[in-house]
């Protein structure tokens, strides 16, 4: 079974999404919000003073908050074109590894957001592993790149997320 999952996984990759629009701009209260959240008391995210007398003139947001403005909202719910990780996770899950295991992520941040900028971006699905056994179970390791900008096209981050999409080992504890 894994060898056509396996194919099937390998025809997406490459594969990239349309460019996307962010649900939501950049604004304070989510900033301010997330700082709350975060325990985070950069005065940059949140004292307009201090903010007007840095090197970014302006308030600007937590640079990790950059995929905030990009989660789809749960209700209602939005169709959009899949993009290839979608497509990858799904075709996992239809195929029986129905578990999700993040791996790694890293993130590359090129400039900062600010208040009023919308977030724009693209998914691209970068590599596929064969059929792996670890101790958690069997699965393949997906590997995928996200690339953002601000309304202006600006590149603001650069993100790559691996996750190992498995079927978990069953253990019986007597």
């Amino acid at each position: 079974m894994s060898g056509n999952l396996y194919q099937s996984l390998k025809s997406l990759e490459g594969g990239e999404s349309e460019l996307r629009t962010g649900n939501d701009r950049v604004n304070d209260a989510m900033i301010r919000h997330w700082c709350e959240a975060m325990q985070d008391a950069n005065p940059l995210y949140t004292d307009k003073d201090y903010a007007e007398n840095s090197c970014w003139k302006r308030i600007i947001a937590p640079p990790t908050m950059v995929q905030a403005y990009c989660t789809p909202p749960l209700w209602p719910k939005i169709e959009t074109n899949p993009d290839p990780v979608f497509l990858a996770v799904r075709t996992c899950v239809e195929a029986g590894y129905c578990s999700s295991l993040g791996v790694s992520m890293s993130y590359e941040f090129l400039h900062p957001l600010h208040p009023g900028d919308q977030v724009m971006y693209k998914i691209k699905l970068l590599s596929v592993t064969p059929e792996k056994s670890t101790r958690v179970g069997t699965g393949h390791f997906l590997a995928a790149a996200y690339s953002y900008c601000n309304d202006k096209d600006v590149p603001v981050c650069r993100q790559v997320l691996t996750v190992f999409q498995y079927c978990p080992h069953i253990q019986v504890v007597h």
